[in-house]
């Protein structure tokens, strides 16, 4: 596109919008199905742009899947959304191509004429930045340029340049989380997490840099630097005679497409004559997306080399078992958003026990992180879980903190669960005077009686304790009975679940007993004899 200005006319000023398109998850397609099958796309792609396009309008490819389009003449900014989201849609339709059907989406960057840019160049520049923000905002939208964007884009462009120099000027660092074994309650492993102390900013969050490092490539050498480091960490502590300990280390899918990657971890064990059995490289479910064959037969020579592989963030891709199962994976690990939510909702719970079962189910280990509760822990340790990491027992810490807990023989305090030997009984009721008259009216039945004022109490109780009988008030606040009993059920299906309330909603009782929410509804006031009875019915049942 020539560098030119784009004039106002005197008479009747007018605004021109810039649009930079680019074809979401091109190079998979080009990479994946071959170079044919990308110029076939780009041809039709261009061709719908063009029929899109008014008279006066201009239709330009910029390069690779990238293309402009100039909208002359235009009224108000206010015109131009409609225009977005119309092309958005009419241009990213599937194309057909022999027997294969691509289902394409697009991302665009919009500038505005005069307003972000006198010149061309300038406005192809703003819009250019604000594409790369729509893609960041999961793609297949469009976004304007605007000046907050410009800082965010001359704030990514200083951080580049101050991420290149860290790496030259020994920034980066390493801290170390413990992953402890529930059943030893030893330090098994530790992860390796990267950390860059910048000298003006201090601490930059992880978050921040190792995506602008993985859009600009600097992953790679970052990567080795992680690697040869942890390494080096590892045998220095077994030089100290410490408990030998897995070192764990994330990999990024920009260093699984590098065809040298399993030289590199076989370089690195030589170097530093670590055991293979030392380290632990750990693939993001993501990172398999992009050439699943490729990378299955690349972690496969890392596996007979005898490193373990680890799958990370499982749960939150889109693959299917299906192909999961063809990895040589040795251990899953189940993610923290899964475990933060593993007490009070039942997806997240039934999503931990489906990947604890199919760990089992495939013979591979399973480990949980994130874990920061007694609560979560014990579900996990009651499932079938028995390694984690996680807050509960440390958060990651440097070197020397590391080394002094091998040292020292850091166990993991693991709770005693003696109590749910027993017949468990929990009482949960708003109230706490009914709650101490139920267990007047109880303490002699020999149950372990556990008692909750509000439905997160009891959702924590139950997360710590094998309960076998749950008893609540219907009219709670933020949650009531039923409601709490519905989730129960779902959590844990064969605890006994009844009812106990002054107030009775017939059609609410009715549904909740049809649907084999509850077991029985009982009536306030009670009669002591009566309530004794069915709570006995209720553990009979359980027993049965």
């Amino acid at each position: 596109m020539p560098k030119t200005c784009f004039r106002k006319n005197s008479d009747s000023p007018s605004m021109a919008a810039v649009l930079f398109i680019d074809i979401d998850q091109f190079k998979v397609i080009n990479d994946s199905l071959g170079h044919s099958v990308g110029d076939h796309m780009l041809k039709i792609f261009g061709d719908r742009l063009k029929t899109f396009a008014r008279e006066g309008d201009t239709v330009a490819r910029y390069g690779g899947d990238e293309f402009v389009m100039v909208f002359a003449d235009v009224g108000s900014v206010d015109d131009i959304p409609p225009i977005a989201n119309r092309l958005l849609v009419d241009v990213a339709q599937s194309i057909d191509y022999k027997d294969i059907n691509l289902h394409i989406t697009v991302s665009a960057g919009i500038s505005i004429f005069p307003r972000d840019g006198s010149n061309s160049e300038t406005l192809l520049k703003n819009a250019d930045a604000a594409m790369y923000r729509a893609k960041e905002l999961e793609r297949n939208n469009f976004q304007f340029f605007t000046e907050e964007l410009n800082t965010r884009v001359m704030e990514r462009v200083t951080l580049e340049s101050e991420l290149r120099r860290a790496i030259e000027n020994d920034e980066l660092l390493l801290h170390y989380q413990p992953q402890v074994n529930l059943v030893s309650g030893k330090i098994t492993g530790f992860e390796a997490l990267l950390r860059w102390e910048n000298p003006k900013h201090g601490l930059i969050p992880p978050n921040r840099f190792i995506p602008l490092a993985e859009d600009t490539g600097l992953i790679i050498p970052i990567g080795d630097w992680v690697l040869q480091t942890a390494c080096a960490q590892a045998v220095a502590w077994r030089e100290m005679g410490l408990p030998p300990v897995v070192m764990s280390i994330n990999v990024s899918m920009h260093q699984l497409r590098s065809l040298e990657f399993n030289h590199t971890i076989a370089a690195a064990l030589k170097r530093h004559q670590l055991p293979a059995e030392q380290l632990e490289i750990e693939v993001t479910e993501s990172a398999l997306m992009d050439d699943p064959e490729g990378v299955r037969k690349l972690l496969e020579k890392v596996r007979d080399m005898g490193v373990m592989i680890a799958l990370d963030d499982l749960g939150t891709g889109y693959s299917s078992l299906s192909q999961l199962k063809h990895f040589p994976f040795g251990r899953l690990k189940i993610d923290q958003s899964f475990v933060a939510e593993l007490v009070h909702e039942t997806e997240s719970a039934a999503i931990v026990r489906t990947i604890i079962a199919m760990s089992q189910g495939l013979g591979l280990n399973v480990i949980a992180e994130g874990v920061e509760t007694e609560s979560q822990l014990s579900i996990l340790r009651r499932n079938g879980c028995y390694d984690i990491q996680g807050y509960y027992f440390s958060r990651s810490v440097e070197s020397a903190q590391a080394q002094e807990m091998l040292q020292n023989g850091n166990v993991i305090d693991i709770p005693n669960d003696e109590g749910a030997r027993t017949p468990t009984l929990l009482l949960v009721d708003d109230e706490p005077n009914i709650l101490r008259a139920l267990k007047r009216t109880l303490r002699d039945e020999g149950y372990h009686i556990l008692a909750a004022e509000s439905a997160d109490e009891a959702f924590e109780l139950l997360a710590q304790n094998e309960v076998d009988v749950i008893v609540s008030d219907q009219r709670m606040p933020k949650m009531n009975g039923v409601e709490l009993l519905n989730i129960v059920k779902e959590l844990y299906p064969d605890a006994v679940r009844m009812i106990l309330s002054g107030y009775t909603d017939l059609d609410t009782v009715t549904e909740a007993v049809n649907r084999g929410w509850i077991y029985r509804f009982l009536a306030k006031p009670w009669d002591d004899q009566q309530l004794r009875g069915h709570i006995r019915d209720a553990f009979s049942s359980h027993m049965q």
